[in-house]
């Protein structure tokens, strides 16, 4: 059941909300993080300037191309990424535990805290801060207010999953970023949230994280299916917004394609409006080189999977059992070798799961589990080198 509200109202809620509070313990932080990495270049890839050409790349993944790549370009640059930290809430037991958040494809960091829709229902750190667990939302490269980087080259799911591991170290005070000092402390447990990006990539090192949940993602998750929409230039749709981006910064132009794929069942007409007027960019790079990360290793951590139960992105179609079928799957094969895995299928919900009305259940089944499987693995096992 959906609720509705008018939409110039909405509009103007949507714009209001842009730097909405995601709490009373939160403060924005900027994390330097130096890369010396490799991107991909692409064989017979469309021209950096023809936004023709770059939608009709995008248009034949949809269909199920994987291209490939010739070459590599050295990127060298650091990258200063944004992040939302907050600490446990007053009066609560501090964990010593950091949870590390990462947005899915077309969002940003303020998907997490519900775009500050509607006080705490949908806010994951109000949820994680009420256990005891720090937050650090951050913003990929090419996310949020940064579209300064290359999109085809820079902006690479393999840039982006070390730039996370940086991070990760840096929090237990490893050499790589001076994160401890940003955040005041060093944390003894880490935990990987990922929204539906890099779920898939970043589970192949063991103890790199103590556990990981990994939302809107199974071993079925498709690419093409969310890409099967209509973009055009982030510069062009929208130059007030997303005015100087390069052409490999694309957007969704339809608003019916967007919140059809995004949501469905159970959620508020209302936010998904402000999704729409919120929606973020992709790069180029980050889609078209997803296919060529290794998604399997050896990872024995713990494990939480998420996706709603009409996810048509994430899992099988809903006529093969969708993810009904798909997580339990995903669990069994992907994840054999963790120490435990568990799921979560909300009934009535969607790819974006956490922005839909059964988002509170969720993140509080989520963090029973948490809490649960850090007290089974005392003392917690080193962290890897990075």
């Amino acid at each position: 059941m959906r609720s509705s509200v008018a939409f110039s109202s909405l509009v103007a809620l949507a714009t209001a909300l842009k730097d909405s509070d995601p709490g009373p313990t939160c403060k924005e932080v900027v994390i330097p993080v130096k890369q010396e990495n490799r991107g991909y270049t692409f064989v017979d890839g469309p021209e950096r300037d023809n936004e023709t050409q770059i939608v009709e790349f995008v248009r034949q993944m949809s269909e199920g191309a994987v291209f490939s790549w010739n070459d590599t370009v050295l990127v060298n640059t650091t990258f200063h990424i944004p992040a939302t930290y907050c600490l446990p809430s007053d009066g609560v037991k501090d964990r010593n535990a950091l949870q590390i958040i990462v947005h899915g494809l077309t969002y940003n960091k303020t998907m997490w805290q519900g775009f500050g829709y509607d006080g705490e229902k949908y806010n994951w750190h109000q949820h994680a801060n009420a256990h005891g667990y720090a937050t650090l939302a951050i913003d990929l490269p090419g996310h949020g207010h940064s579209r300064e980087e290359d999109p085809f080259t820079a902006i690479q799911p393999q840039i982006a999953m070390d730039i996370i591991l940086q991070i990760n170290s840096g929090a237990h005070g490893g050499p790589y970023t001076d994160i401890s000092d940003i955040l005041g402390r060093e944390y003894l447990y880490t935990i990987f949230v990922d929204g539906a990006y890099l779920g898939a990539a970043i589970h192949t090192d063991d103890y790199d994280f103590h556990c990981k949940i990994l939302t809107g993602f199974s071993e079925d998750y498709n690419i093409s299916r969310f890409l099967q929409a209509t973009w055009g230039s982030a510069s062009e749709v929208d130059a007030n917004r997303f005015r100087g981006a390069p052409d490999g910064y694309l957007v969704q132009k339809n608003q019916k394609e967007r919140i059809s794929s995004f949501y469905a069942g159970d959620y508020n007409a209302g936010l998904a409006l402000v999704d729409w007027v919120r929606r973020d960019t992709i790069a180029l790079g980050e889609v078209a080189t997803l296919p060529w990360i290794p998604t399997y290793g050896s990872y024995s951590g713990g494990v939480f999977l998420i996706a709603g139960e009409n996810d048509s992105i994430a899992c099988k179609p809903i006529d093969e059992g969708g993810c009904t079928k798909s997580l339990p799957q995903t669990a069994n094969l992907t994840f054999s070798k963790t120490r435990a895995v568990n799921w979560a299928i909300p009934s009535n919900t969607g790819h974006s799961w956490s922005l839909h009305n059964s988002a509170g259940l969720v993140l509080e089944q989520v963090h029973i589990w948490i809490d649960a499987y850090l007290d089974s693995i005392w003392p917690p096992p080193p962290p890897a080198e990075v």
